[in-house]
């Protein structure tokens, strides 16, 4: 939360000490989710059980859950691409394992496909991601996710 500081925010009162608390318990909120549902495994790499894989079996690399992206592909992923893009290429890499594991980007993890979304709005975030330059994910793998999502 040390990225975000409220400059000048006027004189200490009531009503700034109000606006203050809203505004980063807000911010704190929208860092909760996604979530991130890997581990570090006895070596020290990043690995997690994906529940895109029918067989079940583990992966390296970050995977993420708990997003349905409606609401949040245009307030919190952009929020992240601006304060957090290292966080961000990290999330945007767990769905893209998704989709490398499952076969497609997920429209709410959950974890695991629950295709209950109209739309496909991971697009729009990974391909936000990339506009951006944010670093930290495959982007080759991230053109063949939004070329498959685009042609189904």
């Amino acid at each position: 939360m040390r990225r975000v500081n409220v400059i000048d925010p006027g004189d200490v009162s009531e009503r700034s000490s109000r606006h203050l608390t809203i505004f980063y318990t807000g911010l704190y909120r929208a860092l909760t989710f996604p979530r991130r549902i890997d581990e570090v495994d006895s070596s020290g790499k990043v690995v997690h059980y994906s529940p895109y894989d029918v067989h079940g079996r583990t992966f390296p690399g970050p995977l993420v859950t708990d997003n349905g992206f409606w609401d949040t592909y245009r307030t919190v992923y952009p929020l992240l691409s601006l304060l957090y893009p290292d966080e961000l290429g990290v999330i945007v890499q767990g769905w893209l394992n998704a989709y490398k594991e499952g076969g497609w980007l997920p429209s709410w993890a959950s974890p695991g496909y629950r295709n209950c979304m109209v739309g496909t709005f991971a697009d729009v975030v990974i391909a936000d991601a990339i506009v951006k330059d944010v670093p930290g994910f495959d982007l080759r793998l991230a053109i063949d996710a939004l070329t498959k999502d685009v042609s189904m």
